[in-house]
């Protein structure tokens, strides 16, 4: 794979790109590792590709290791006609890299890229496709986040494939997408808080696109099946945040949209000096790991199928596959519990401490009645408490608890259908196939494939 950059020349390029939604205001670093070649002169071989990414037209490139002399510059990024050339494989990639989201869609890409060295990837900010109407020149495919109609129209002028990967406009029966899940994505965020006790779970957004409304209804069904209270609640300004706040029954369960909001919650709760978690729990979205461990106080997140994503967009178009109408959404690959949610919302402290040990024991194997003599329990007391307080059994919720741990390893990791089984406690490989199957609708390998392929 080549790694190129395009870009306009002078104020009057980026100037003409109104239409972009994302400026790049915050300093961020990308890396992306696979088999890079510079565009022009310089070493080749295996290398890791940082970024540095400052306002919307500097970029370093630095090589590390052996090649730690690669620079880019303009001469590896000229401003010529000729310098890209019209070979028909190349990838433009157009994402918010202060997002984390969007960082890892680009790890998919260079992962995917990875097995196909005779294509290129051209990294574009969003706020120079000026560069490309100019020459008029029309790539293999784009990637990015389409957000309204002037990017849709411009990623079709530059390129002959497009594949979207972004939730913030309803489906588009003419777009290719591979996109997140969001309605399994709130499912899985209320699920969360169900199973540690609470009986109302907030939903916190300062904003109202699909994606928000997506997550939001996925929470609403969760929690209907659960027989909770879910209540959804917008803010546009510090003050109304404030005022939600102060207001609210404690303890609370509150799921943000994403971590940057979860992180401006966090802040607030502080300053008014509610505790997080014990009065106030918080669940951020995406697991954008330059935020969740930016606070005092670790942020719980729900991780987000990126480099899948990625990964996928790439091979629709290597394959000429990404077609108008097509459309893939993958479920979220977990939830990583940090201090933010570290909690349980029941009144009894007997069945706080039962939950305790299960939620650190599940791994192994686990004895329901000696969990409820460690709380001072019966054994009858305890599945009482359960259906009371939770609406559920001791072992029911140990086999969820088993199989949200599976579906993170499934989606995140390459271990074996055997080792996950191990890994998360279940007594053997054909357990775990039946009760993943009762519970998702699919075998394992099936769940994990939707991650891999389109």
């Amino acid at each position: 794979m080549t790694f190129r950059r395009s870009y306009g020349n002078g104020p009057q390029d980026q100037a003409g790109d109104s239409g972009s939604a994302y400026a790049m205001d915050q300093d961020v670093s990308v890396s992306m590792s696979a088999n890079l070649r510079p565009a022009y002169g310089g070493h080749s071989g295996p290398d890791s590709l940082n970024l540095r990414l400052l306002g919307l037209g500097d970029i370093w490139a630095t090589g590390q290791g052996r090649n730690n002399d690669v620079a880019a510059s303009s001469t590896l990024f000229p401003d010529d006609p000729e310098a890209i050339p019209a070979g028909g494989r190349e990838i433009l990639v157009s994402l918010p890299l202060q997002m984390g989201f969007a960082r890892r869609i680009f790890q998919g890409i260079g992962e995917g890229l990875a097995h196909h060295p005779d294509w290129d990837l051209i990294l574009h900010d969003a706020n120079q496709m000026a560069y490309f109407r100019r020459t008029g020149q029309r790539i293999a495919g784009y990637i990015g986040f389409i957000t309204n109609a002037v990017v849709a129209a411009e990623a079709d002028a530059v390129a002959r494939q497009c594949v979207n990967v972004s939730n913030f406009l309803p489906p588009d029966p003419a777009r290719c997408s591979v996109v997140n899940d969001d309605f399994a994505i709130g499912r899985l965020a209320a699920r969360h808080f169900i199973d540690k006790g609470y009986q109302k779970v907030h939903y916190l957004s300062p904003l109202h696109p699909f994606l928000a409304e997506s997550r939001w209804h996925g929470i609403q069904a969760e929690a209907a099946e659960a027989g909770v209270e879910a209540v959804q609640q917008w803010y546009d300004s510090t003050a109304q945040l404030i005022g939600l706040l102060r207001r609210c029954e404690r303890p609370a369960a509150v799921v943000t949209q994403s971590d940057s909001f979860a992180l401006t919650l966090l802040q607030q709760a502080r300053h008014l000096g509610i505790s997080v978690p014990s009065d106030l729990a918080i669940l951020g979205i995406d697991d954008d790991e330059l935020l969740v461990e930016a606070t005092r106080i670790p942020l719980s997140s729900v991780r987000v199928a990126g480099r899948a994503i990625g990964r996928i967009a790439v091979e629709w178009i290597v394959a000429g596959e990404a077609v108008p109408g097509r459309r893939l959404q993958l479920p979220p690959e977990g939830i990583v519990q940090r201090l933010s949610t570290d909690s349980q919302a029941v009144a009894d402290a007997r069945l706080c401490k039962a939950l305790a040990s299960l939620n650190t024991g599940f791994r192994g194997p686990v004895e329901v009645d000696a969990v409820a003599r460690a709380a001072g329990l019966s054994r009858r007391n305890l599945e009482h408490l359960f259906a009371q307080q939770l609406g559920t059994t001791p072992a029911r919720w140990l086999e969820n608890r088993r199989l949200q741990e599976a579906k993170r390893l499934l989606a995140g990791t390459g271990l074996s259908q055997e080792a996950v089984a191990a890994a998360c406690g279940f007594a053997s490989l054909v357990h775990f196939w039946r009760a993943f199957r009762r519970a998702e609708g699919m075998a394992p390998g099936q769940f994990r494939r939707r991650f891999r392929a389109g």
